[in-house]
């Protein structure tokens, strides 16, 4: 299967809810090109949606450093904000309020 088709596929495969066979697809393409934005940010959406923010965030930098498509731009900003508005909540549930007001006026 090719990249693109493969990622077609991780795509599919969250939207149907399947997220364990998307993120064993997802690290296997990414073996393959781990400098890839849209994998990087695929990867971060699922991170994010697990709660590990800090894999989220260093993934979301990684494709960042290495965008050369700077049409992602606005897409890796606005995934970068949801992380950081999830990881807010979170910890505003979780009743860590002085830093989830920090993380909240960032």
């Amino acid at each position: 299967m090719e990249k693109n088709a493969e990622y077609k596929e991780c795509k599919r495969l969250l939207i149907t809810g399947q997220t364990q066979k998307c993120t064993f697809l997802l690290d296997k393409i990414l073996k393959k090109s781990p400098n890839d934005t849209n994998l990087l940010i695929l990867r971060a959406f699922l991170e994010r949606k697990q709660e590990k923010f800090e894999q989220a965030l260093n993934d979301l930098e990684s494709a960042y450093k290495t965008m050369t498509d700077k049409s992602m731009e606005a897409e890796l900003l606005s995934q970068i904000g949801l992380t950081y508005n999830e990881m807010g909540i979170f910890l505003f549930k979780n009743e860590k309020f002085n830093e989830s007001l920090t993380i909240f006026t960032e």
